[in-house]
């Protein structure tokens, strides 16, 4: 969004249909692409920005906040797919719900009524806490599946040319820190290498694998192993910075 933005300016909005699948049981079909118009709304709109938790299926009592601008006692939430109650208002920017029963917060279709009517649909947005000195890494926003593990084993490194290195992606969608240990093991599975982390709740990361290993690099046919003290978010992905290519792969408990 520029800077400069006018409040009520409209442009028109929509995705290129070569990088746009639907996929069924069978295979790929054919994806129907509809344009849209995207308007820019002054300021002091109602507007949603987050929702936390933002995915994971959570039990009925839970909390979940609403988070954005615009906010007042007339501000009402409708939540589609599921029973909530004691909807709040807590600030201009935040309101809260409570789950009726458990429920799977990613996809949740949330719509505030305010000074004007916004539909929002929850999903984890994580915070990057690290930024990958890897030129393409560094650009690189991973998007997870939503199936958390305590246990994640990175397929066995490749040998790499030049210009490839073997990178990993974390998560953690909890709303407490998670404690992350990390290990490399040989072709033989001997150990080469331990270390652990802790990341903050909601945190995320894309770094190449020596930059999670304290500068170790892992040499061909080896695996690493990822364990979590609550379950995260983990793939690998196969980078080539000559290609400005990332190929992910995920843990072989996925496959």
């Amino acid at each position: 969004m520029r800077p400069d933005a006018i409040a009520g300016s409209k442009t028109a909005f929509g995705f290129d249909p070569t990088s746009v699948w639907e996929f069924d049981q069978s295979g790929p079909v054919t994806a129907r692409i509809s344009p849209a118009t995207m308007t820019v709304a002054a300021a002091g709109s109602t507007s949603i920005s987050d929702v936390v938790p933002g995915e994971g299926v959570w039990p009925a009592g839970t909390v979940v906040s609403v988070r954005g601008t615009g906010f007042d006692a007339k501000t009402s939430l409708k939540v589609n797919d599921t029973l909530i109650a004691g909807v709040r208002l807590v600030s201009p920017t935040e309101m809260q719900f409570v789950l009726v029963q458990p429920t799977e917060i990613r996809g949740l279709r949330i719509t505030a009524t305010g000074k004007n009517s916004v539909t929002y649909y929850a999903y984890m947005r994580g915070l990057t806490a690290q930024v990958s000195s890897r030129t393409l890494l560094a650009k690189i926003e991973p998007i997870f599946s939503t199936t958390q593990r305590t246990v994640a084993t990175i397929a066995p490194a490749l040998s790499m040319s030049g210009s490839q290195y073997e990178a990993v992606a974390l998560q953690n969608p909890n709303l407490t820190d998670v404690t992350v240990g990390l290990s490399l093991h040989a072709a033989d599975g001997t150990v080469l290498y331990e270390t652990s982390r802790t990341m903050a709740a909601r945190e995320r990361l894309a770094l190449e694998a020596s930059e999670l290993l304290d500068g170790v690099a892992p040499p061909a046919g080896a695996t690493i192993v990822v364990t979590a003290s609550q379950p995260i978010d983990a793939f690998s992905l196969l980078c080539d910075e000559a290609t400005a290519t990332a190929i992910p792969a995920l843990p072989l408990e996925a496959q």
